[in-house]
């Protein structure tokens, strides 16, 4: 069984696209499950409401998607953050562009009847605990939303379970890169685009104001979850041949993207490119 597992990256998910059309160039794709926390979540969702044989065409409709100017990080206007932040508000941005665009761009119906397994991860904000929604799950979308709340950024979102509703944020707290998920939907041969390099995280001249620093920490965090999740699977691939695993190929930059909310045209295009020169550098 084949696996797309996508990261977690906010404007770099146009690196994901990047690589998937140079995949889909070379005559690759057609995945059984793809899976993605985050901005991959949302790329997950996309791709998965078209057909395993319609691959191509998915990442075609992804990548014009992304170029076509994808907007989705919205902050507030600064007096009303502050305010907000006051008055206990759950994030300093809004959620509003991501809802429409999941809206407009992903028919339930043809998600809920695709042949392509859909595994979205994100965290109960109460529990602690990382949960998997599927595309059989009522309210996917929901959770696509929810695993794409980077916190303080987007609001979290409420989810129904067993204790009833409670808060949901981004998947990428607990698996930036959830490739367990895809060893859990029982893949033997898995396919990951990472957002960031897994082994070392790029330095920066300055760091600047306090909004940039929040930024950088975040990148910093987005790496470490990263790397984490990469020995872990590691681990686990050293005990696993018997199970059937037979490989896992990784892509990820070779050199800085743009930043996790840069969502400009010129920072897209750039991620995307440096996504579709890329060749893969990790093979276990």
């Amino acid at each position: 069984m084949k696996a797309l597992v996508l990261s977690g990256g906010g404007a770099r998910g146009a690196f994901q696209a990047g690589v998937l059309s140079r995949m889909v160039k070379e005559g690759m794709g057609g995945f059984d499950v793809i899976t993605g926390t985050s901005v991959g979540a949302i790329n997950a969702a996309f791709l998965a409401q078209f057909p395993k044989d319609q691959f191509s065409l998915a990442v075609e409709q992804l990548e014009r998607l992304w170029l076509g100017g994808l907007q989705v990080w919205k902050p507030r206007f600064l007096p009303f953050r502050i305010l907000a932040t006051l008055f206990g508000a759950k994030s300093i941005g809004s959620n509003r562009n991501l809802k429409r665009l999941l809206r407009e761009n992903i028919d339930l119906a043809d998600l809920r009847d695709t042949d392509v397994e859909l595994r979205i991860p994100a965290v109960n904000l109460i529990t602690g605990v990382l949960a998997v929604a599927t595309h059989k799950t009522p309210d996917v979308l929901n959770w696509v939303l929810a695993s794409s709340a980077v916190p303080a950024m987007f609001p979290p979102v409420k989810i129904q379970t067993t204790s009833g509703k409670q808060y949901h944020a981004d998947g990428s707290l607990r698996e930036t890169a959830p490739i367990r998920s895809a060893i859990k939907a029982g893949a033997s041969d898995i396919t990951a685009i990472l957002t960031a390099h897994p082994q070392h995280v790029e330095g920066v001249k300055k760091v600047g104001s306090a909004w940039k620093i929040a930024l950088r920490s975040l990148d910093i965090l987005t790496h470490e979850t990263l790397r984490n999740d990469i020995e872990i699977c590691r681990k686990q691939f050293s005990g696993v041949s018997s199970r059937g695993m037979k490989r896992i190929i990784a892509y990820h930059p070779s050199v800085e993207l743009p930043s996790l909310l840069s969502f400009s045209k010129k920072d897209i295009k750039q991620s995307f490119n440096q996504g579709f020169s890329l060749d893969p550098t990790i093979t276990t």
